[in-house]
């Protein structure tokens, strides 16, 4: 299929998770032949695939936001796929001073200098950083069955439509829960320790340890709110 974009290939999210992988290793790789930026050849290599990271991530946000990946010959059309994407600004911008290296990291005859290097490097994390969440469908319908696991740049995100043990899922938490500081503007509810008990109880996998501290502090919070010492 053509566009405005040029040729693109439709695409799903399992080809999105797939080219995701070749980005990830990609940068896992260019990271580890980056340690040899002495060598001139080594440098190039690295800048290389620092490139085919940054292209990897392309194909897979627009695999998975828009159901296409750009498959012209000039690569720079994805990035005008990345701009149709929400926030996809800035991994465009960062694709694109990938691909101003691409001539002289692959096909060049000077080696790719050590601040060269480096800016293919950050670049190239700034690609998977924006773009490396699956972007996942989260019906009503799928949460009131399963827990969706999301992979995102800070590591993975389990989303829970109802937790286990309650009547009225979240509802039943809240009514105990309080706010507590965790940084600077942010308090987000937090359960009990008397309702986070009870979810690990109906988790059988967790450590029976860390369900028998919380059993505990519960008991010590309970104690303390009526005047008791223990």
């Amino acid at each position: 299929m053509t566009t405005r974009s040029g040729r693109t290939q439709p695409c799903d999210r399992a080809h999105a998770r797939t080219r995701l992988d070749h980005a990830e290793k990609s940068l896992e790789v260019a990271e580890l032949v980056a340690g040899e930026r002495e060598i001139p050849e080594s440098r190039s290599v690295a800048a290389a695939l620092a490139v085919l990271a940054g292209i990897a991530a392309s194909n897979a946000a627009s695999c998975a936001a828009l159901g296409r990946r750009s498959r012209g010959d000039d690569h720079r059309q994805a990035a005008g796929l990345l701009r149709e994407i929400a926030d996809g600004d800035r991994a465009a911008k960062a694709l694109l001073d990938l691909l101003n290296l691409k001539d002289t990291a692959q096909y060049g005859l000077i080696p790719i200098t050590g601040r060269e290097l480096t800016t293919a490097l950050r670049r190239a994390k700034t690609a998977l950083h924006e773009l490396g969440a699956d972007s996942v469908e989260l019906s009503r319908e799928r949460l009131a069955s399963e827990t969706v696991t999301v992979a995102t740049p800070a590591g993975v995100l389990s989303v829970v439509g109802r937790p286990p043990a309650t009547r009225r899922g979240y509802d039943d938490l809240r009514r105990d829960a309080r706010r507590e500081q965790l940084a600077r503007g942010l308090r987000p509810a937090v359960a009990s320790s008397s309702d986070l008990a009870r979810l690990l109880a109906a988790d059988p996998e967790r450590d029976p340890s860390i369900l028998a501290a919380l059993r505990r502090i519960a008991e010590l919070e309970r104690a303390h709110s009526r005047g008791l010492v223990l």
